[in-house]
């Protein structure tokens, strides 16, 4: 149990940095729906995201996938026709995931 509370203060710290401190719990929500699709080599599209209504309305949650767009967390890519658009995490969404990642080695030793 230890493990999972120091792994909680880790991520709490991460969090309350620049530029991660401005995402809500939607955010990064959406932030690990898209980066689970690339770990699994799939594409995750903007309107799959907007249907995801336990999360939030459709209306926030375009709201923060612009929000995670402009911070840099998101790349909307362009699908075969203009319809339909994709998302991929950006290098920093990336960096974010390799840091808790490392936490979660870290925390695990620890115990």
């Amino acid at each position: 149990m230890k493990s999972l509370f120091r792994f909680y203060t880790m991520t709490k710290e991460l969090d309350a940095q620049s530029p991660y401190q401005d995402i809500d719990s939607v955010g990064k929500e959406i932030l690990f729906m898209v980066g689970n699709a690339r770990l699994h080599n799939q594409l995750i599209g903007v309107s799959d995201i907007l249907r995801q209504q336990e999360l939030a309305s459709p209306a926030t949650l375009h709201a923060r996938l612009k929000q995670l767009r402009d911070k840099g967390f998101i790349e909307i890519l362009p699908g075969e026709d203009n319809r339909f658009k994709y998302l991929k995490p950006s290098a920093l969404a990336l960096d974010y995931f390799h840091q808790l990642s490392k936490f979660l080695k870290k925390s695990a030793q620890l115990s």
